[in-house]
């Protein structure tokens, strides 16, 4: 039996971004009314155009929440009333390399934590039996462990301990890249531990979902590339844009990947498989390196994107490859079975997308 059934209304914070605007679009698709958290009634007006645009519907049943500070306590009270479930997206993708790192740990835990607060606040006033499910969105950075010295599988069983420690060896010195792993693994440890605190006065359960780099095209307009959103802006910066020059390390960097759009149905489906509930779930097409990108645009450019690419170094995917970060995805395909697009389909879309943008 599906846990959430149609129609029903969910509340998604995030949602004017490049995941959360496609898993409105799913989620409006399906028959759901969306209740979407936004900072300004203005950005509330962006976003349901860009959904409209989407959409050959003339209407939307799309609701902007106007929610101007995040962080402060009882920020989601009024909106988690009455809703079916609960999409938490909005956390922060900050990879400034300087500062304090509780700079973006703090608001990581505090967005989170905020949302579950509310929704047990709701739970203890009237029993808010409507509610069912909070998925939140946390990341593969909480879980792998970044360059490891020899060939790995992660599995959820997996938390990143290596960022956390230096982090806290090495504090604002740490890398940019370092603070966001942490920030994730803080955030994601600080919902395991409140649901298993209130397990026992709620009626709803969590679902964590654990994404790779996300790819595809977005629901949104961007003016220009430097306006994309930050994962596609970095595909686009290493696949397309000839500036700057391309170094063999850089395209030999492995990580794993995923489609906006598959990650979108990821989602909705964590509400409707009712073997999601306390689940902590990788979602991952699979695994790359860059080069193999830039083979697969070269191949496909001519047909959909005129202008010429760059090649990078043809060599790196000679023979067999073999990736040091990999990821075991059996959950997943016994819960949620996600049908994932593939590189060539994933590549050949924002390559059309590009050139319709006239880039």
């Amino acid at each position: 039996m599906p846990i959430l059934s149609s129609p029903s209304t969910v509340l998604v914070t995030g949602g004017t971004g490049y995941i959360g605007a496609w898993v409105i679009a799913v989620l409006l698709e399906r028959g759901h009314t969306v209740k979407a958290v936004v900072r300004s009634g203005d950005k509330g007006e962006v976003l349901r155009n860009d959904l409209l645009r989407h959409t050959s519907k003339s209407e939307i049943a799309l609701e902007a929440v106007v929610i101007e500070d995040l962080l402060k306590e009882g920020a989601f009270d009024d909106a988690v009333v009455g809703v079916d479930a609960v999409m938490h997206l909005a956390l922060p993708v900050v990879l400034a390399g300087s500062g304090d790192p509780e700079n973006i740990i703090k608001p990581a835990v505090g967005g989170v934590l905020g949302v579950l607060k509310s929704a047990l606040r709701a739970s203890q006033a009237d029993g808010n039996a409507s509610l069912k499910r909070i998925v939140i969105t946390s990341s593969v950075a909480a879980v792998y462990i970044p360059e490891p010295e020899e060939a790995r599988v992660f599995t959820e069983a997996d938390w990143n301990e290596v960022s956390l420690v230096e982090v806290k060896e090495l504090g604002a010195k740490a890398s940019g890249m370092a603070k966001y792993r942490a920030s994730k693994v803080y955030s994601e440890r600080a919902v395991w531990e409140f649901y298993d605190a209130h397990k026992a006065e709620i009626k709803w359960d969590i679902t964590t979902l654990n994404p790779p780099w996300v790819f595809g095209p977005p629901i949104q307009d961007p003016a220009t590339p430097l306006d994309m959103p930050m994962t596609l802006k970095l595909w686009y910066g290493t696949v397309v844009a000839s500036e700057p020059p391309k170094t063999r390390e850089a395209m030999q960097s492995n990580q794993g990947w995923i489609d906006v759009r598959d990650l979108a149905e990821a989602h909705v489906r964590a509400l409707e498989k009712e073997e999601a509930g306390g689940e902590r779930i990788l979602v991952v097409e699979s695994t790359y390196i860059f080069q193999e990108w830039l083979d697969i645009a070269n191949k496909i450019g001519s047909e959909v994107y005129k202008k010429p690419l760059p090649k990078g170094f043809p060599d790196l995917t000679e023979g067999v490859l073999s990736y040091k970060v990999n990821y075991n995805t059996e959950k997943e395909k016994r819960i949620l079975g996600i049908t994932y697009r593939s590189k060539e389909e994933t590549a050949r879309d924002i390559l059309q997308w590009a050139a319709t943008k006239g880039w």
